[in-house]
């Protein structure tokens, strides 16, 4: 009797469990045609057999997708607060270091300007130096020969003038011009020329072609011929 009862509470549970799987199934199927397939009937292996676990409903499976992507990006959005706080620090650096940049290379040219004027003033100096050199040494140069202009004159200055007197004076002079170096710091003059005068005191006016011949005429019984030759030939070149 026990036995009996036994089997038909097994069948009743068989077909129970039968009946769901067949409506949950039918239900899937007229869901959306063509969207989803009946499933094959479970195979009981046998009655004692655990039932297995029901084919998971792909709505559903959609749902927990969704609600997982959701969950995701709840999560995303809590570390939001994280993520503008690295952006805004990353952004922080990135100023900073522009600001860097910006100011070394206001540096470097502040230090390029400095290097070019040091080195105009340094050029400046150094012509004006040179120039002021220049002129003490053209100075000192006019000053040496006003003196020695000073100390001619009054060389010959002094004494009975005679034609030898006029003679020595020329050669003197001559001596003075041929070794003399002139420039423009340090020109030519009037009385760097030695002009071959018989006269102890002259002025431009006084040099005139009949005065010269009348000292050439005048020194030639003086010397030698030859010697007076070599001289004429040379107060020619000179």
């Amino acid at each position: 009797m026990r036995g009996e009862r036994g089997a038909q509470q097994k069948e009743w549970n068989h077909r129970t469990r039968k009946a769901r799987e067949d409506a949950f199934i039918q239900e899937l199927f007229n869901f959306g045609p063509g969207r989803f397939q009946p499933q094959a009937e479970p195979e009981i292996v046998s009655d004692d057999s655990s039932d297995k676990a029901e084919e998971e409903d792909p709505i559903e499976a959609e749902e927990r997708k969704i609600e997982e992507s959701r969950r995701k990006i709840a999560e995303l959005e809590q570390d939001r607060p994280l993520w503008e706080t690295a952006r805004r620090e990353r952004e922080r650096r990135e100023q900073e270091e522009e600001r860097e940049k910006q100011a070394a290379k206001r540096a470097r040219e502040r230090k390029t300007e400095a290097e070019r004027r040091e080195r105009e003033y340094r050029e400046r100096m150094a012509r004006e130096a040179e120039e002021r050199q220049k002129r003490e040494q053209e100075e000192r140069q006019r000053r040496e020969k006003e003196r020695k202009h000073t100390e001619n004159r009054a060389r010959w200055a002094h004494g009975p003038w005679t034609i030898q007197r006029a003679l020595e004076r020329y050669r003197f002079l001559c001596a003075q011009f041929d070794n003399a170096k002139f420039s423009p710091a340090d020109p030519l003059t009037f009385d760097d020329i030695p002009w071959p005068i018989l006269d102890c005191s002259f002025s431009v006016e006084d040099i005139e072609w009949s005065a010269v011949e009348g000292f050439f005429a005048s020194v030639k019984s003086r010397m030698r011929t030859q010697d007076y030759k070599v001289f004429v030939e040379k107060s020619h070149r000179r």
